[in-house]
């Protein structure tokens, strides 16, 4: 966020990223950086990362660490001038609403597929249904993309939570100011005793929060 900036690469934004993983003793990322500005973040494993960001561009940064054998996966959506359009607040906010709710029921017994609905109904509800295609959640642990035997969520489990709204730029069923962007918001989160705990919680991700970091680096 305090090195965006119009004109910046994508792999810009990855080495800065990368570097202060390894700076602060990560062995490696977890899986190969997704750096998506423009019309590249509606692809959900995009990592060519080699795109130079326009003004009005959003770009989505999907990352993570590994370290000491565990895996990270973390997304922020940032506006590349440092403030968000109307229609870009506009979609975020419902994103972030989705995400919240989605959070909010992490308990154990409760399953990766309630999230999954309750994200979904958010979303829906705001319009934007057709344009959450993928799950809101997965495992997380030695793999970034783990393996349980059983989606039923238990004490000491981590996972991701992380709705995306993508509305492809040919779509005339919607204003020409929404269309050849999507936004995702992840975090990772531990399922406790009796509820849940955001382990990435230290990163911004409210509105206020992204343009005031990106305003002081400019």
């Amino acid at each position: 966020m305090e090195v965006c900036r119009p004109s910046i690469h994508e792999y810009e934004l990855q080495a800065a990223v990368e570097y202060e993983m390894i700076r602060q003793g990560a062995s490696y990322t977890a899986f190969p950086s997704i750096i998506g500005s423009g019309e590249n973040n509606l692809i959900y494993h995009y990592d060519k990362n080699r795109r130079k960001a326009e003004p009005g561009d959003l770009v989505v940064m999907d990352v993570g660490a590994e370290y000491n054998g565990y895996a990270a996966d973390i997304t922020r959506t940032i506006p590349v001038t440092g403030k968000f359009t109307k229609a870009q607040a506009e979609v975020y906010r419902v994103v972030l609403e989705a995400q919240n709710e989605g959070i909010k029921m992490i308990k154990p017994g409760i399953k990766l597929r309630d999230l999954d609905k309750k994200a979904k109904e958010v979303i829906s509800k705001a319009g934007y249904g057709k344009y959450f295609k993928h799950s809101v959640s997965h495992q997380l642990g030695v793999d970034v993309h783990d393996i349980w035997s059983s989606d039923t969520l238990k004490a000491g489990m981590v996972i991701t939570v992380e709705p995306g709204i993508y509305i492809p730029a040919d779509d005339d069923s919607i204003s020409v100011e929404y269309r050849g962007w999507g936004i995702r918001i992840e975090d990772d989160v531990l399922v406790t005793e009796n509820g849940y705990e955001v382990l990435s919680k230290g990163i911004p991700k409210e509105i206020g929060e992204i343009e005031k970091i990106m305003k002081r680096s400019e």
